[in-house]
């Protein structure tokens, strides 16, 4: 799988914030709170409901399937025709620079073919704020302020992950949801427990798909976040080691195979740092198998092990970060990539 990186035609938009828009209930998608404004409806869904609420659980084609990390499933809007103006809000990091789409349904080639894929969006953020004692019974509802920030986005038919760099400044955003803070606060003559930005990720051109005429994304993630969204060529790992008498290659034991070779470089000696605990990914260190004098140049490599692959370039294309060392971090259940300045999430 080949990662796209784009420096898309942009066309930024920082006119004077508008009036607060309807409230959105955003659901616990995993790694994002999020919230689409419509689902293809399946027989396998428990429910048909498209009620506001409904429409956000889980689904075989709802939005939770946009950060699972994995191609074969996919949301997909549910409106007739292309779902010209249906859209995915997402509270996404405040510092929000670097934007990741999988345009398209991507469980197999001819899947997504077969089904609409993104031409153009827009992707315009907001402040979404919860005031103090607003609460519902289900689920977290916010107030969406517009904050005038937008940019509309061209993306390639290509069956790949492609990268955006946004044209955003951290420091408008910033100023901009301070001032949606004081105007919710004088509109509600309370607090605000909760203020957030939001991206809404709205569809304005399509590509045709061959046979159906619903579109769908199969996967998005921001800077903050990185998933790996290629094929899984190992399955059932066991452990990845460096072979014995051998420093230069890279092993992984399957339940079904042991000694698979997915690393060689005669010129390396390799050192396995790290294993995470559900065997997804390994930190390796990799430094010159003959060390002239001096300093000995040393390598920090982030492995996906099911792919075999390292991820370190992939790592700085969605997310800007080059990793010089890291170590795995787990909290609140997630596993995140603390690089020095900062953390990852990996899923």
């Amino acid at each position: 799988m080949i990662i796209f990186f784009i420096i898309a035609l942009i066309m930024f938009s920082c006119g004077a914030s508008a009036n607060r828009v309807d409230e959105v209930m955003l659901a616990d998608g995993g790694i994002y709170r999020y919230h689409v404004t419509s689902v293809l409806p399946s027989k396998e869904d428990s429910k048909e409901s498209e009620d506001d609420y409904e429409v956000n659980i889980v689904r075989k084609y709802g939005g939770q399937n946009l950060f699972d990390g994995d191609l074969a499933t996919a949301w997909v809007e549910g409106s007739e025709g292309p779902g010209f103006g249906e859209a995915v809000f997402i509270a996404v990091p405040d510092d929000i620079r670097i934007f990741n789409i999988f345009p398209g349904y991507g469980k197999t080639g001819s899947v997504w073919k077969k089904n609409n894929r993104i031409k153009k969006i827009r992707i315009s953020l907001f402040s979404g704020i919860s005031p103090e004692g607003y609460i519902t019974e289900i689920d977290h509802v916010y107030i969406m302020y517009p904050l005038g920030i937008s940019a509309e986005i061209d993306l390639r038919d290509e069956f790949a992950l492609q990268t955006v760099v946004l044209p955003f400044s951290e420091e408008d955003v910033a100023a901009r949801s301070r001032e949606a803070v004081l105007r919710s606060e004088a509109e509600h003559g309370k607090a605000v427990s909760y203020a957030g930005t939001v991206a809404k990720i709205e569809i304005l051109e399509v590509y045709k798909g061959e046979k159906f005429d619903d579109t769908c994304i199969s996967e998005i993630f921001f800077n903050g976040a990185f998933t790996a969204v290629n094929k899984t060529l190992y399955s059932g790992i066991e452990t990845v080691y460096v072979k014995s008498g051998d420093d230069g290659t890279v092993l992984i034991d399957t339940k079904d195979k042991k000694g698979i070779v997915v690393m060689e470089d005669r010129s390396a000696v390799f050192q396995i740092a790290e294993i995470s605990a559900d065997k997804v990914w390994a930190s390796m260190i990799k430094m010159p198998a003959a060390a002239g004098e001096g300093r000995v140049e040393t390598e920090y490599l982030l492995m996906n092990i099911p792919e075999g692959r390292i991820m370190n370039g992939d790592v700085l294309k969605t997310n800007g970060i080059q990793l010089f060392s890291f170590t795995f971090l787990t909290a609140d259940g997630r596993l995140y990539l603390d690089h020095g300045n900062g953390k990852i999430i990996l899923y």
